[in-house]
């Protein structure tokens, strides 16, 4: 299976070297569309193309292969934020930055991803030189229509996501805002779209070292920490709306606490009578700047929070963006590893032989593993865990690989035993439930198969491979787990369960 996707990935790297040397008819842009996933919005995604040209983009293969993962993550839309020079050079097709711009257009274009252009500023000053680069988006405009419409959809702006110290005063953001009018006016009748980035609208207000309370009046801003009028107040000048959507950046390590920031934000956007809706950013992965979401669950939670408030405010909130497809140089990646396809656990439990034999288990925190000999009083300490996946989301009919991920909270420390071997096995019974499944009425193994085992010395997350098992499971999306001891160590083995924390056991699949 890897070596027929590197033949499809080398196919399509051909077509793409044609595609540059022949002009292309492109349908015309359409807004943010509904997602291609499960969900009910589409999920974004930011490149800093010109950070991450030499790292992921440099050559046509990395190129396909990055957008394909974006597709198999089920990225719908492709920030790709530019530098001024890289604008200016836009036009110059046998520049090799901007050839490999227009093959991850390309490439974005035959998965059904969009892609927007976007001119990024480091940090926005007000300086003159600074004011008058909106005349960049030229450059933007031109190579959106040079092989006909659609090479990049939109274009969206980011002059600035820090704003530090100084900057943050009622002068710059005045500046911010008439930069962006001179922007939407540059833009005027082409059909891209003007998406401005700004770090959590209330907290910039918030921050402003000299906004007393008569410029916030003046300029609608009423109330305290959240603020009303604050998405109007960045989205709008003299009367006049210049932004499609605001992009907010919300720079925190919890979903419910990234909700409670965005939520005024959204509320507000769905009340103006022209709303500018919010695309909510989150930061995760392995982000050491700024605050993050550290595991797939709670990015999943985040997602589905905002996903939840689109459908309550319909034109307050677009969908959610992911802040950075990698940091090069980093080997954990910033999100490959932990956006969709990753399936939390459903259920989970385990039982307990001897007079435990008719307790359930199914609320514990923890699913505990242990095989006693039969002569130490076994038939009391024995615990078989279970663990059921549904992965009914997953559009594919089959996977390249699927792991098993769970994680062990505790050492063995016995200086008896260095190690505890677990075994894996997956079951055909899915026929239980954590509530009520007890030792007496656990699922049987007929039919069953071991798919591998791991030694435990010490806490930490495990993994086996079950690509088989779930491609046979494909036909009802359920599949069981049993997890033991079949060595009888006698060791307590105490696996995180869904009731736990944020390390619950999950399935990664890979189309």
């Amino acid at each position: 299976m890897r070596r027929n996707r590197k033949i499809i990935v080398k196919v399509l790297s051909l077509l793409f070297i044609s595609s540059l040397l022949l002009p292309t008819a492109s349908a015309n842009p359409s807004w943010w569309a509904d997602g291609q996933d499960a969900a009910s919005d589409a999920r974004a995604v930011w490149v800093y193309f010109s950070n991450e040209y030499s790292a992921l983009f440099n050559t046509e293969e990395k190129t396909v292969a990055e957008v394909q993962e974006m597709k198999d993550k089920n990225i719908d839309i492709i920030i790709a934020s530019l530098t001024a020079a890289d604008m200016d050079g836009l036009l110059n097709q046998s520049a090799e930055r901007t050839k490999r711009l227009q093959q991850l257009i390309n490439a974005a274009a035959f998965y059904g991803i969009t892609v927007y252009a976007g001119y990024w500023e480091d940090r926005f000053n007000g300086s003159e030189d600074q004011m008058g680069k909106y005349t960049k988006v030229d450059s933007v405009l031109a190579f959106n229509e040079q092989n006909g419409s659609g090479n990049a959809d939109f274009v969206g702006v980011v002059t600035d996501y820090e704003m530090h110290g100084t900057d943050r005063t009622k002068e710059r953001f005045e500046q911010w805002r008439q930069f962006h009018l001179n922007l939407r006016d540059r833009i005027g009748s082409s059909p891209l779209k003007l998406l401005p980035t700004i770090s959590e609208p209330d907290d910039m207000i918030a921050k402003c070292t000299n906004c007393d309370s008569s410029w916030k009046q003046s300029n609608g801003i009423t109330g305290t920490n959240p603020y009303t009028g604050d998405v109007k107040f960045f989205s709008s000048f003299n009367g006049e709306t210049y932004a499609d959507g605001l992009i907010g950046m919300y720079y925190y390590g919890s979903p419910a606490t990234i909700l409670a920031r965005a939520e005024d934000d959204i509320g507000e956007a769905n009340a103006m009578s022209l709303p500018v809706p919010i695309i909510v950013g989150i930061s995760a992965g392995t982000n050491s700047i700024d605050p993050t979401l550290l595991t797939h669950r709670d990015i999943n939670d985040a997602v589905a929070r905002v996903e939840a408030k689109r459908v309550q405010f319909p034109d307050g909130v677009l969908g959610t963006m992911f802040w950075k497809w990698d940091q090069p140089g980093d080997s954990d990646d910033e999100y490959k590893g932990v956006m969709s396809n990753n399936y939390d656990v459903t259920e989970d439990a385990f039982v307990r032989s001897g007079s435990f034999a008719g307790t359930n288990y199914g609320s514990s925190s923890v699913v505990e593993v242990k095989d006693a000999p039969s002569g130490t009083a076994g038939a009391d300490y024995d615990r078989i865990g279970y663990l059921k996946f549904n992965f009914d989301a997953y559009s594919g009919s089959s996977v390249s690989t699927a792991t098993l991920y769970f994680y062990v909270k505790n050492d063995v420390t016995d200086p008896q035993v260095s190690n505890v071997p677990v075994t894996v096995q997956g079951l055909v019974d899915d026929n239980w439930s954590e509530k009520t499944v007890t030792w007496d009425s656990r699922p049987g193994s007929t039919g069953g198969s071991v798919l591998g085992s791991v030694s435990v010395a010490s806490a930490g997350w495990y993994s086996i491979d079950v690509t088989d098992y779930i491609n046979n499971g494909m036909t009802d999306r359920t599949v069981t787990f049993r997890i033991s001891d079949d060595a009888t160590l006698d060791r307590l083995v105490s696996i995180e369960a869904k009731n736990g924390a944020a390390n619950g056991a999950y399935l990664k699949l890979t189309p």
